[in-house]
């Protein structure tokens, strides 16, 4: 009888024990469940907000895309109009050498014509006894001069259309120098850009293959964060300079 309620006391105090650790192992599976569930909520939560960011950086590489083709081209049309221009000032400096050579040389026939003139008048003094003709003498050589006076005038205004255009030159080929180089920082810009999306690409590539956990998802999203803020300062800084120039 005694060995009977010893053993019917200890198979009661093992039943309450497995008791208490039963309604414990169920606290801790309900707590267990209330914390996956959270975990779910906040794993949800995060693939929306990285599905998000996907979309907003799928749309900001497509815009600049968009962006740097009109861009391009419009370097293009400007580096056309500048080759025109210059070009155009080109044949009016080749026109204006023409014209400055031609000045110099109805100008040399002048003078030359105006000694033969002075030295006729010197003749006429000696030999010619009519005033008539020596008035009519000196109503040419007044012509000449006025003639040479002209043509000297037109000289002067040929020199400084000569050395305008000269400048204007000059600025252009600048202009031109400046251009080449803005374009290729550009294209370098655009490069970088697109060698940065490829990595990222690789990289999304890479984490795809893995399940994403809720210990990592935070440093995806501030990842593709980053990398979305970079895209867009790298799209403004295009965009500026271009507008600029």
């Amino acid at each position: 009888m005694l060995c009977s309620k010893e053993l019917s006391e200890q198979v009661q105090s093992a039943l309450v024990q497995l008791e208490q650790e039963r309604v414990s192992a169920v606290k801790r599976c309900q707590r267990a469940h209330e914390e996956l569930k959270k975990k779910q909520i906040e794993l949800d939560c995060c693939t929306a907000k990285v599905s998000d960011l996907k979309s907003r950086l799928a749309h900001a590489r497509e815009r600049s895309k968009i962006d740097t083709a009109h861009l391009q081209d419009k370097l293009q049309r400007l580096s056309d109009d500048s080759k025109k221009r210059i070009m155009t000032l080109h044949n009016e400096y080749a026109e204006l050498q023409d014209r400055f050579t031609a000045v110099n040389k109805e100008l040399k026939q002048l003078k030359e014509l105006q000694i033969k003139q002075e030295n006729a008048s010197s003749s006429a003094r000696v030999s010619v006894t009519s005033s008539r003709e020596l008035e009519e003498l000196k109503v040419e050589l007044e012509t000449q001069k006025q003639l040479t006076d002209q043509y000297g005038a037109k000289v002067l205004e040929c020199e400084k259309e000569l050395s305008l255009k000269t400048v204007q030159c000059q600025e252009m080929e600048k202009s031109l120098d400046l251009e080449a180089t803005l374009k290729q920082s550009l294209q370098d810009k655009y490069d970088a850009i697109l060698k940065e999306l490829k990595c990222y690409e690789e990289a999304e590539r890479e984490e795809s293959k893995t399940t994403p956990t809720s210990s990592n998802t935070d440093d995806n999203i501030s990842s593709l964060q980053e990398e979305l803020l970079i895209q867009k300062q790298l799209t403004d800084e295009y965009n500026f300079k271009v507008w600029n120039y």
